[in-house]
């Protein structure tokens, strides 16, 4: 604050702009400090937030299904993965699999062994989408609305999202 309070106000009043982080902290003392201007949250940390959440629903799962754990392990990058950017036509061989697969459809078949997992991960393709589309309209609405089958991590993150939505 001391350090932004050496600017003349003059000069604080024409910030237009502030981009920041979702610490909470940062909104009321820039906002204090630069009244004039917008808040943005930085693009970056709300995906990386969203795609913690699902990692961490994931690992949740993988250790509760013995079944499905070392293909949830295997593939945790696919999974991770923009869903427009998984491969739909290249089928490559999989030792996990014992077939030609491709990666797109090991990534549908390992979201439909868990509901919360495919509740997640529905959001998250959803938030990343709407990010990259720069589609206020469909973030808004992934986070305002009432997700079934989604992980408390996913939730929490959608609280999070909506606490700052009005900055």
């Amino acid at each position: 604050k001391n350090y932004f309070f050496k600017f003349p106000r003059k000069q604080r009043l024409a910030v237009k702009f502030i981009i920041v982080d979702m610490f909470a902290p940062y909104y009321d003392l820039f906002k204090s400090i630069f009244p004039n201007a917008q808040i943005i949250t930085d693009r970056f940390h709300v995906v990386a937030q969203a795609n913690n959440s699902l990692k961490l629903t994931r690992i949740q799962i993988m250790k509760q299904d013995k079944k499905h754990y070392k293909l949830l392990k295997y593939y945790w990058k696919l999974i991770q993965k923009d869903e427009e950017q998984l491969d739909s036509k290249t089928k490559k061989y999989s030792i996990h699999f014992k077939k030609y697969i491709t990666d797109y459809d090991i990534v549908k078949y390992l979201i439909n062994t868990n509901q919360t997992l495919k509740g997640t991960y529905e959001v998250y393709q959803g938030i990343i989408k709407s990010i990259k589309n720069k589609d206020e309209k469909l973030f808004i609405n992934i986070i305002s609305s009432t997700h079934k089958n989604i992980s408390e991590y996913m939730k929490t993150t959608l609280k999070t999202y909506n606490k700052f939505k009005n900055f």
